[in-house]
């Protein structure tokens, strides 16, 4: 089914961007003392196109989160089975740091998650918009 809906994107806009969104605990990931918020996973280069990759930071990074690409969290099999972005197809992992939108004893959403909402739909927004207009492999905004 995710082949079949990555093609018609493709035959369509071509180019389609899976995001495959996960969340991660909170203390889990560090880096110089300071909490990693996201970890976006590219396969380490071989499954997003990089512009695609660099818009997805900047969301993020523009938003006040710290931001890791790979590390610890490089992208798994839906990252690598779908993401061909020779053939049109970019598939990134969004790993997101579980107290920045939910309580993590109980996992219940907490007010700040509409932080976290707005932050991937610019995303989504601008990905969509860098695809319609073609401008991957530059980091259009």
């Amino acid at each position: 089914a995710i082949d079949r809906a990555l093609a018609s994107l493709v035959e369509r806009f071509g180019h389609a961007l899976l995001l495959d969104c996960h969340s991660m605990p909170s203390g889990l990931v560090s880096h110089g003392g300071r909490a990693v918020d996201v970890v976006l996973g590219d396969a380490c280069g071989m499954s997003a196109d990089p512009a695609l990759v660099e818009l997805a930071r900047r969301c993020f990074a523009d938003a006040g989160l710290f931001v890791r690409l790979n590390q610890p969290y490089a992208g798994g099999f839906i990252t690598r089975r779908h993401g061909h972005p020779a053939m049109g197809r970019s598939a990134l992992q969004i790993e997101i740091r579980r107290d920045l939108f939910m309580d993590e004893s109980s996992r219940e959403l907490r007010a700040c998650g509409v932080r976290m909402a707005r932050v991937m739909r610019d995303l989504v927004r601008r990905a969509g918009r860098m695809i319609a207009g073609g401008r991957r492999g530059e980091a259009a905004a």
